[in-house]
């Protein structure tokens, strides 16, 4: 269950958000 969680799901981001999104994991992490 925490993979699912953990997984982006990419139709219900725009590219902004998408970007945001995988700038904040690779900072993150």
């Amino acid at each position: 269950m925490a993979d699912e969680d953990d997984d982006i799901v990419l139709g219900e981001l725009d590219d902004e958000e998408l970007v945001l999104q995988m700038h904040d994991d690779l900072y993150d992490g």
